[in-house]
């Protein structure tokens, strides 16, 4: 493995795992997008996880910091770029959780 791909292996093994299965119990916060479509979950023993759902509590995906940036996923696959193949990275949590609104937009994931 070339050490782009293993650094990309490495990230998504940090962070395929859902929320939910983490045991973190219930979140500390929450808040909804500005369209009101999506309701973001955090939690102040992990603050470098987000659950991401819909109104109705059905887990969309999460943001999660891979140490590269903020990575979006969805059915625990970081959502890479259709085209170049690329992770769509961000530098901060908030701009992920828009990230992967696009993505579930295009249903490319």
């Amino acid at each position: 493995m070339v050490p782009e791909q293993l650094r990309l292996a490495l990230a998504a093994e940090r962070s395929s795992v859902s929320p939910l299965a983490r045991g973190l119990g219930a979140p500390s916060e929450s808040w909804r997008l500005p369209d009101g479509d999506l309701v973001v979950e955090g939690w102040a023993g992990d603050p470098s996880l987000f659950a991401v759902r819909r109104p109705d509590r059905r887990l969309v995906g999460w943001v999660a910091d891979t140490g590269d940036g903020w990575g979006s996923y969805i059915d625990g696959h970081l959502v890479i770029d259709a085209i170049d193949g690329d992770p769509w990275y961000s530098r901060d949590a908030q701009y992920a959780v828009f990230l992967l609104r696009a993505a579930l937009d295009q249903q490319i994931a």
